[in-house]
């Protein structure tokens, strides 16, 4: 006896609706200090910088301890000596290496390059999100008509 394959009907999917007051519940917006409550007024931005400092200070610090800790890894493993069984003689198991010193300036070139690039476009973000409010004022002004129908310069009158 065969069996025949079961046929289920697709899947649906409901879409979500955009805009406003479509898209569930969200939580109310009040200060900054987190607790979220209605009574606590306007958000307290010293109080975010300050946090935000804090773990940066935080990130910094780790990143610091696993480095050092690394580098007195290292210390201790080369300066390591043990025993030869044969020889009877302390020898060091740290093998020295040649590094790639071209390689090296070309990583160093390429991250020099990258930062420059980054640092440059920092600095036109910045350049164009001070000068937005001009430039949006200048859209906004309606154009001058200087001559015929704009396109022509418009004559000049003698004073008398």
């Amino acid at each position: 006896m065969r069996s025949m394959p079961v046929a289920t009907p697709p899947a649906t999917i409901d879409r979500l609706k955009s805009g406003q007051g479509h898209g569930g519940t969200h939580p109310p917006e009040y200060g900054g200090d987190g607790s979220r409550g209605p009574d606590e007024g306007p958000p307290d931005y010293e109080r975010r910088l300050y946090r935000a400092r804090l773990a940066l200070a935080l990130g910094i610090a780790a990143s610091s301890v696993v480095f050092v800790t690394v580098a007195v890894v290292l210390l201790v493993r080369q300066s390591n000596v043990v025993l030869d069984p044969q020889s009877h003689l302390y020898i060091r198991e740290w093998t020295p290496i040649t590094l790639p010193v071209r390689l090296l300036l070309w990583n160093t070139f390429i991250l020099l390059l990258a930062s420059m690039t980054v640092e440059m476009a920092r600095r036109n973000l910045a350049r164009e999100m001070l000068l937005a409010p001009v430039h949006a004022r200048q859209a906004s002004a309606p154009p001058r008509q200087s001559g015929l129908l704009g396109y022509l310069p418009a004559p000049h009158r003698r004073r008398r």
